[in-house]
């Protein structure tokens, strides 16, 4: 489990196997996209990066700090989905 204390959520991540691709149904109120990569993807060297974004934009306390995300697809991923994949990685490797 993964506690995320900007949102006060507990995350619970799944890994399964398959022998066929899986039906997503996203939670349009929580999921902006749902991307597919492979595990390779995921073990690039290269795949954790860091920039600097604009945190605390709902609370009022807007700043920019640098902070690391994963280059997937050239879509970045950061915040609890990223180190809920970072962790994954690590333990892959």
């Amino acid at each position: 489990m993964f506690f995320v204390p900007p949102s006060n959520f507990l995350i619970s991540p799944f890994i399964a196997f398959m022998d066929e691709n899986p039906s997503f149904t996203p939670e349009l109120k929580e999921v902006k996209q749902i991307l597919e990569i492979d595990l390779d993807e995921l073990l690039r060297e290269d795949v954790i990066q860091e920039k600097e974004m604009v945190v605390g934009k709902n609370t009022g306390n807007a700043m920019k700090i640098k902070v690391p995300y994963m280059d997937l697809h050239h879509h970045t991923v950061w915040g609890a989905t990223g180190v809920i994949l970072s962790e994954f990685r690590d333990l892959i490797i």
